[in-house]
C-alpha cells in the first residue's frame, strides 16, 4: 500500500474533522467577503460621507470581522491540527520522514484551503446579493440604491483568503517542525 492511498483510507475515516474544518474555512471567507461587497460597493461609498463616523464605524466592523474569523479559521486549524498529530506520530514511529509528511500534509492543506476560498468567494456574490435585497425591502429602495459589486470588495475578499492562507501554512509548519 501507498502512502497516498493510506492517506486517503484516513481521510475517510475520519470525515468528520475535515468537514469541521471546511466548513471553517468557507464561512468566513463568505462571512467577510459578503460583508467587503457590500462594503466597497459604489452605493454604499457614494453614500457615506469621507471622514464620517459611519465610515469609521463600518471599517471598525469590517476590521472587528476579519479579527474574528481570522481567529475563527486559525482555531479550526489547530484543533485539525491536534487531530493529525496522533495520524503523524504513528507514521513517523514508523519510519517515514518529516519533510514528506510537511509535504503531505501542505498538499492537503493547500487543496482544502483553495477550494474553501473559492468556494467562500463564490458564494459571497448571492449571498451579498441577498442581504442588499432584504435592506431594499425594510430600509429604503430607490433608484439609486441598486446592488452594485466594486473591485475593491473582489480584492479584500481575496486578500482574506491568503491570510488566512499563510495563517494555516504557518501553523502546519510549526506543528510538523514541533512534532517528535
Amino acid at each position: 500500500m501507498t502512502m497516498s492511498k493510506i492517506l486517503q483510507h484516513i481521510r475517510k475515516k475520519n470525515r468528520s474533522q475535515y468537514t469541521m474544518l471546511v466548513f471553517c474555512i468557507t464561512l468566513s471567507v463568505l462571512l467577510v467577503t459578503s460583508f467587503s461587497l457590500l462594503y466597497y460597493s459604489p452605493t454604499v461609498q457614494s453614500i457615506l460621507p469621507v471622514g464620517g463616523y459611519s465610515r469609521k464605524q463600518a471599517d471598525l466592523i469590517l476590521a472587528i470581522a476579519v479579527i474574528g474569523c481570522t481567529v475563527f479559521s486559525t482555531y479550526a486549524s489547530g484543533i485539525f491540527l491536534k487531530y493529525k498529530s496522533r495520524q503523524v506520530g504513528v507514521f513517523l514511529a514508523l519510519g517515514e520522514k518529516k519533510s514528506n509528511l510537511r509535504k503531505d500534509l501542505m498538499k492537503e492543506l493547500t487543496l482544502i484551503v483553495s477550494g474553501c476560498c473559492l468556494a467562500g468567494l463564490v458564494l459571497s456574490l448571492p449571498v451579498s446579493f441577498i442581504i442588499w435585497k432584504a435592506f431594499q425591502l425594510f430600509l429604503v429602495s430607490t433608484d439609486s440604491t441598486g446592488y452594485q459589486v466594486g473591485a475593491g470588495g473582489v480584492l479584500f475578499g481575496i486578500a482574506f483568503c491568503v491570510g488566512v492562507a499563510l495563517c494555516m501554512f504557518v501553523a502546519a509548519a510549526r506543528f510538523v517542525k514541533r512534532t517528535n
